[in-house]
């Protein structure tokens, strides 16, 4: 168990935080209690994640699909909210 500002500071001057200037706000944000027992990086969130859609548990691809010949309501569609998640066009 760490104290969450020792990880935070300890996280910032590894990534160097003032070398990279960003879009959103730099560094490592932890949200929660001040003492942290377990911490998740983007890779082993990622890893998590793939181990889920493989095992089928997640599912992921098109939710619709419209022929290239119908593209134009697609972007209709699309622009009127009618759709969720990726759209593609079949030749």
């Amino acid at each position: 168990m760490a104290q969450r500002d020792e990880i935070i500071r300890y996280a910032n001057e590894l990534l160097e935080i003032d070398r990279f200037p960003e879009y959103g706000t730099p560094g490592l944000q932890v949200v929660g209690v001040d003492e942290v027992t377990k911490i998740a990086c983007g890779v082993s969130s990622s890893q998590e994640l793939f181990e889920h859609v493989l095992a089928g548990r997640i599912k992921v691809g098109p939710r619709q699909s419209y022929a290239l010949k119908d593209a134009a309501q697609a972007h209709r569609d699309l622009e009127g909210r009618k759709t969720t998640g990726s759209t593609i066009l079949v030749p």
